[in-house]
């Protein structure tokens, strides 16, 4: 992060550049031992197939919380207090 500080305040774009392509290299490997360390925490059963039924049941709770034809009406829309 310095390193960006710093070569924002000159004017070579290449150095800039050189900068942000650290930092964002250093983000990446963050990310990555945090990912790591998220799925060798995860409890045993909770494995792919457990994030997929996950993801599955809450597309299928969004649907069900739409209304028909998957847009708001005028009648839903409308506040309950303009009645």
């Amino acid at each position: 992060m310095e390193a960006v500080k710093k070569a924002i305040e000159g004017t070579d774009a290449a150095a800039i550049q050189q900068a942000l392509d650290q930092l964002t290299a250093a983000q990446h490997k963050a990310a990555e031992t945090l990912y790591k360390q998220q799925a060798a925490a995860a409890a045993p059963g909770a494995g792919a197939a457990g994030r997929r039924v996950g993801a599955a049941g809450a597309a299928a709770g969004r649907r069900a919380a739409a209304p028909a034809g998957g847009r708001a009406t005028s009648s839903t829309r409308k506040s309950s207090t303009t009645e």
